[in-house]
């Protein structure tokens, strides 16, 4: 929960200056990408996730309990 809040706080910054710094005639073009590549950066990690998981720790994120 502190990681996405502190994106949640860094993220706005970064797009602030990416709109800044890029000329007008390109719009959003460059905020896009950036969100583009944040998604991306989180695909990837979702996967790397999954594989370990069914790789070393036998599936045990998918599991559900049964009951207490």
């Amino acid at each position: 929960m502190a990681i996405q809040n502190i994106g949640l706080s860094i993220a706005p910054t970064i797009v602030g200056y990416i709109k800044d710094h890029t000329t007008k005639m390109f719009g959003y073009y460059y905020v896009e990408m950036f969100f583009v590549g944040i998604n991306i950066i989180g695909l990837a990690c979702n996967i790397t996730l999954y594989y370990v998981d069914i790789t070393y720790n036998n599936g045990i994120l998918d599991r559900v309990n049964k009951g207490d």
